[in-house]
């Protein structure tokens, strides 16, 4: 298998994130600039079986990434799950490790609150979510309606004091995103709006580090998206001390915080990191190729060509960035 500009000319990184020869296959890849209301086409190539395996996954995630995990994984205890850009920890299960199951884009991880499931990342990544630190948070989720709190994403402390970051749902659906010194001290911004609909969400949340300037509204350092668009948020709190960064000691982890604490119930896929600040164009491009609505497609697909060898399938790429290439797979007549 292979991408590329121009039919044949410049060759395009690759990941395969799961392949079925007789169903649907995910393909991340990486494409260099889609102009805005531009058509940009790139062209799939296979059944050559002189080629190798190409796939290159840390190259199709640029250099800000500090982490990418797809949660594709079956689980099964120890360290299961892995990064993609080549730059992060891989995220250990453990005994709590939650449970593979169809998501948004392929498979994705099933978290039971009741079973306290959550994936550990460590501390390697702590320093990046200081508050000073620029970085962007990107994931999917579905979550049903509770009366529960949850914990998404967060290094946060659970006993005192409290320092850390933390991504979580409330009790009525809203997200917030805490930058916490200490149990008085800390940033608070949270979206006006509920999302526990359980339905599927894109969400991009973006710091630009000036959340501890104390001459610095909070709220206008962060931004949240939610499927592509800023939603409204509201300041709760900015009462950080200049001088103080919110750095944790505990380790980071996708579903819970310290442990086992606001264990999430619901459905997450794809978990990314970033050390900049994503524009709006970032994240409204990346909902759109991770969603590809049959309604409004990033990506439609050309026929296939019949060629002596390989075969050929034009992906036609709309006003994004970056895409995920579903592939069908085709009978040839």
């Amino acid at each position: 298998l292979r991408f590329s500009l121009n039919n044949g000319g410049t060759a395009l990184d690759y990941e395969i994130e799961h392949w079925d020869n007789t169903g649907n296959s995910y393909v991340w890849v990486k494409v260099p600039n889609i102009p805005q209301n531009s058509p940009t086409s790139i062209w799939a190539h296979w059944n050559n079986p002189a080629a190798t395996d190409a796939q290159d996954a840390n190259g199709v995630f640029d250099n800000n990434f500090l982490a990418v995990y797809h949660l594709k994984e079956s689980g099964g205890g120890g360290s299961e799950f892995v990064d993609s850009s080549g730059a992060g920890p891989t995220g250990d299960g453990g005994a709590h490790t939650p449970d593979q199951a169809n998501a948004k884009i392929g498979k994705g991880q099933q978290f039971t609150g009741t079973n306290a499931d959550y994936i550990d990342l460590g501390t390697t990544l702590n320093s990046s979510f200081e508050a000073d630190d620029t970085f962007t948070i990107h994931t999917w989720f579905k979550i049903p309606e509770s009366s529960n709190n949850y914990e998404i994403f967060t290094n946060a402390d659970w006993q005192s004091p409290y320092t850390g970051m933390e991504v979580p749902m409330e009790s009525d659906g809203q997200i917030r995103l805490d930058l916490n010194e200490t149990g008085s001290r800390y940033l608070r911004v949270r979206t006006t709006n509920s999302y526990e609909d359980d339905a599927w969400h894109s969400l991009t949340i973006t710091s630009d580090g000036t959340g501890n300037d104390s001459t610095t509204d909070g709220i206008s350092g962060i931004n949240i998206y939610v499927d592509g668009m800023a939603v409204s948020t509201i300041l709760d709190a900015d009462n950080l001390l200049s001088t103080d960064d919110a750095l944790s000691t505990t380790n980071l982890e996708i579903g819970a915080r310290d442990g086992s604490n606001w264990p999430l119930t619901g459905l997450l896929d794809e978990m990314r990191i970033s050390s900049v600040v994503r524009n709006s164009d970032w994240a409204t491009a990346t909902y759109l190729s991770e969603n590809n609505s049959a309604g409004d497609p990033f990506v439609t697909f050309g026929a296939v060509g019949i060629v002596p060898e390989p075969s050929s399938l034009v992906l036609l790429a709309v006003g994004g960035l970056a895409l995920i290439a579903m592939l069908r797979r085709r009978r040839r007549r």
